[in-house]
């Protein structure tokens, strides 16, 4: 008897131990108003599972009524998939997408979806990829992904998410999975690394598979042997095997709130065992761009520019075989004011002949750019020449026309903040080409000269004398167009010259004299 009853205790410890693990299998349903298990099935389960199995799974009556607040058992392989993409989200510099079955690659901009079977490439950037159940994925420089599973169980909330590292370094902020069907893994040639719901950060480089948990445990398996990780500590693995470690503390620090000049210095506390510190700099706004990643020998950074904008500080601590710890982060943000340039040179009103001077100024402070401006009106509104913004303090601008201008420098600080300094005038001076007299026709005692057109001349005046040197002018006109007609005596010799009259900011120009005779003395 007491062996029969043995028997039945320990069928029952197996069948309780096998019904345990067919229930991890399952997905559990708690009804609601309102629900059927027609309805259930065709809102759940795959194509070619009716609701008769979900009765039978569930040791129901096909016909019973099912009561708000049952408990109904799924296994996870009746649900039925659908694909859910992952998506682009931030991108800052190079980053590449190769379709599944191409061997292209493209460009990845934001918002791109990325399918199964999908690689992402990263060059000298970062990359954050966003999952259906809000997971994200961030990808550092020079690391490579592919997405081998990301679908999501129909109507439930939980996703499958399997990617494979091939190379580089990643930071996972996975949801919580809640029940036992969702799954977020990262394979590497080395391990796999299974979450539920926890801040990871996973990296492949020269064939060894590194982990660092932040929050939460991570299952990580290797050689057949899956370990633990718990927050705050580590995992490497390689070819001689797996070693655990304890993460290096994260470094203490008072960072500004608002930076209003630069350059930007940071400092931190310094952390027992760091061998050196990796401060990463990113702009806290949708596009992400990654403005500092430095690795430094010693607690603080000094950061020569960066646009008036909000940051996100990261600073971890590097270990002997250059394991980053746990990370400080704080936010800051930098607001430089613009202040106005001192003008230098050239003085107000001063005039120029031909050629502009170079234009100098001083600013008030390091790291401000100027622009040098130039305009025909004291209010700016007519601008003709303006300089690249530098971090110069002289400029010459580009050929203009003569004319009366004023300038200015305006100089920017942070990107979107500037200022205007004072205006000068000046005046430019130009010296007009000489017209030169390219034909005389006569006609009866009539002679017509043509010259060619000087551009900026704003007239022209004919001049007839009856010396080469012009000491006795017989006569002048006053013309607009390059040519004129003469009636002149015969066999009497004039000499004939053209003024180009100057504008108020031109100089005149006179062209050589010519010999003229009617009727025209033979050649």
């Amino acid at each position: 008897m007491r062996k029969v009853i043995e028997r039945a205790a320990t069928l029952l410890v197996l069948w309780c131990l096998m019904t345990l693990q067919a229930l991890a299998q399952d997905w559990v349903y708690v009804t609601r108003p309102g629900d059927t298990l027609p309805k259930l099935a065709e809102r759940f389960l795959a194509p070619g599972i009716g609701w008769h199995e979900l009765a039978l799974h569930n040791n129901l009556q096909r016909r019973e009524a099912l009561k708000a607040g049952k408990r109904l058992s799924i296994p996870l392989k009746w649900l039925r998939r659908q694909p859910a993409p992952a998506v682009a989200g931030k991108i800052s510099g190079e980053a590449w997408l190769r379709p599944s079955g191409q061997n292209r690659f493209i460009r990845l901009v934001p918002d791109q979806k990325i399918g199964v079977g999908d690689e992402v490439r990263v060059g000298s950037g970062r990359v954050e990829i966003r999952f259906a159940d809000s997971s994200r994925l961030e990808l550092e420089a020079n690391s490579s992904v592919i997405f081998n599973t990301l679908s999501t169980f129909a109507n439930t909330g939980m996703v499958d998410t399997r990617l494979r590292l091939n190379k580089g370094r990643t930071r996972s902020q996975v949801t919580p999975l809640g029940q036992p069907g969702g799954r977020y893994e990262i394979a590497t040639p080395n391990a796999v690394a299974a979450v539920r719901g926890t801040d990871f950060r996973l990296a492949q480089t020269r064939g060894q598979t590194q982990l660092a948990v932040e929050e939460g445990v991570v299952q990580l398996t290797a050689n057949g042997v899956t370990h633990q990780v718990p927050a705050g500590n580590g995992m490497t693995v390689g070819q001689s095997g797996a070693s655990t470690f304890t993460l290096l503390p994260a470094p203490r620090a008072d960072i500004p709130p608002v930076f209003d000049s630069l350059p930007v210095e940071l400092s931190w506390t310094a952390v027992a065992g760091a061998r050196a510190y990796r401060a990463v700099i990113i702009a806290d706004d949708e596009t992400g761009t990654l403005h500092y990643d430095a690795r430094l020998r010693t607690a603080r950074a000094r950061i020569e520019d960066l646009p008036n904008g909000r940051y996100i500080l990261e600073v971890r601590a590097l270990d002997s075989q250059e394991i980053e710890g746990l990370p400080i982060r704080a936010v800051f943000e930098v607001r430089r004011a613009a202040a106005p340039a001192n003008l230098v040179a050239p003085q107000a009103s001063a005039t120029f002949r031909d050629v502009l001077p170079v234009f100098q100024w001083e600013v008030p402070e390091p790291g401000l750019l100027a622009s040098l401006e130039l305009a025909r009106d004291p209010e700016f509104r007519e601008v003709v020449a303006t300089t690249p913004f530098a971090l110069d303090s002289q400029a010459r601008p580009p050929d203009i026309p003569a004319g009366r201008y004023y300038w200015r420098v305006v100089t920017l600080a942070g990107e979107d903040a500037v200022a205007i300094s004072e205006a000068r005038d000046l005046t430019l001076i130009r010296a007009l080409p000489a017209p030169r007299i390219i034909a005389v026709n006569y006609f009866e005692d009539t002679v017509k000269l043509f010259w060619r057109k000087v551009q900026g001349a704003s007239g022209y005046v004919l001049e007839l004398a009856r010396d080469e040197l012009f000491r006795h002018i017989v006569r002048q006109d006053e013309l607009s167009q390059p040519y004129a007609s003469l009636r002149l005596p015969l066999n009497e010799v004039f000499y004939a010259r053209v003024r180009a009259r100057g504008s108020d900011y031109a100089d005149e120009a006179l062209s050589e004299p010519v010999r003229i005779r009617v009727p025209p003395e033979a050649s």
